[in-house]
């Protein structure tokens, strides 16, 4: 367990180990924040974010089946980019360059997405199974982004596809992680975790930021799972893994080559600095708790045969918004194009290669189940006439 313990402590031998160099090239800005409360309503606040509460033991023991029968889930999934419109339509002045009640032609932003997806499309040049599957609507000159993923299938249609046993147990793991959050958060500053009440993952807390990528403007939201007011006020990712992954050899590479990858793309595109990972035994139980700062997450793959490069998944986001900028030029809430990748494309014996000139391209008929803009949306009263 102390090798375990070294691996995950890492430290640059210079500069501030929080300071994540790679953060610099999407220039962050925070520019609000929201909520969404137990019964999925948005509320334009903090309410919902939560404070995280170091371990105080070694071996932690926590159970992440317990209360497992009690889980609320969201009833809706397919809820697109809905919540971060909502915030749009709360937060009209940060669209104008001068305050005005008057109605804005346009949110004079490149793109609007949610963060999941810039993370996912940061990984595509080292992904090896997972299709990358996007609706794109250009409206008012924005380019609207939704994963396709979550928008087709619920987790409960997922399950479907699993036998009894396989579906309970993915089920349990999905559970585990919203476990561990309530195990290592409390509702207040220096408050302690309740872990009494039912697990309710509809509870979610969000930063909205505004990025530039060399010539392209983003805002989007990212969930944050908590944040440290005792550790130099940092944002806090909370992740699970199972103790194997730090303990044999193979399963290490593989955590550094896949799992430390998409950690560290989506803590970098939402201006987390640190990461609490809680590893698991077979048994559910959480047997051990390392933290680690994203920005050393770069230096820690290094020793892989042909690591993951930071800056080869800052290029291809790069290319990719470059190539959904030339490819759609209609501006239609009802034009809906589909932008996708297969890694059945990538040659098998290249650890890397240059995935954009595999991505396609296909506008989809005016009734297609991939469009994801809202009337409300689009008849907002904010927008101008």
């Amino acid at each position: 367990m102390a090798a375990a313990k070294a691996f995950l402590q890492h430290e640059p031998e210079s500069g501030n180990p929080r300071h994540d160099p790679w953060s610099a090239n999407l220039k962050l800005d925070e520019v609000g924040r929201f909520s969404m409360d137990r019964d999925r309503k948005f509320h334009n606040d903090e309410r919902m974010m939560r404070y995280y509460v170091k371990p105080s033991a070694e071996v932690p023991g926590f159970a992440l089946r317990d209360g497992y029968e009690t889980w609320t889930t969201p009833e809706d999934e397919k809820d697109h980019i809905n919540e971060m419109l909502m915030w749009v339509i709360h937060n009209k002045e940060k669209f104008q360059e001068q305050p005005s009640e008057d109605g804005i032609v346009s949110l004079n932003t490149d793109f609007v997405c949610k963060r999941g997806l810039l993370a996912r499309v940061m990984c595509t040049p080292y992904e090896n199974n997972e299709e990358l599957a996007i609706a794109v609507t250009k409206f008012r000159g924005t380019y609207f982004m939704c994963e396709i993923s979550t928008v087709l299938l619920s987790p409960e249609e997922e399950l479907e596809e699993l036998s009894e046993e396989e579906a309970k147990e993915l089920r349990q793991l999905l559970y585990g992680g919203y476990k561990f959050e309530q195990y290592v958060t409390a509702d207040k500053p220096g408050g302690e975790p309740d872990t009494t009440k039912p697990v309710n993952s509809c509870e979610q807390f969000y930063r909205v930021l505004r990025a530039g990528l060399k010539s392209h403007s983003l805002v989007y939201c990212g969930e944050v799972d908590a944040y440290d007011p005792e550790d130099d006020n940092q944002f806090v990712e909370l992740k699970t893994s199972r103790i194997a992954d730090l303990l044999i050899p193979r399963r290490t590479n593989n955590f550094k080559r896949f799992k430390l990858i998409r950690t560290w793309a989506q803590s970098v595109t939402t201006g987390v600095d640190k990461i609490v990972y809680g590893f698991r035994d077979d048994n559910n139980t959480i047997c051990a708790v390392r933290d680690l700062q994203t920005s050393q997450i770069p230096a820690i793959v290094q020793d892989l045969d042909s690591p993951w490069n930071p800056r080869v998944c800052f290029s291809f986001l790069d290319q990719f918004l470059k190539f959904v900028k030339s490819r759609i030029t209609i501006a239609n809430h009802k034009s809906v194009y589909l932008v996708t990748w297969q890694p059945s494309k990538k040659p098998w014996n290249k650890p890397y290669y240059d995935p954009i000139k595999d991505v396609r391209c296909e506008r989809m008929g005016r009734d297609s189940d991939h469009a994801f803009l809202p009337q409300w949306f689009v008849e907002w009263d904010g927008w101008s006439k």
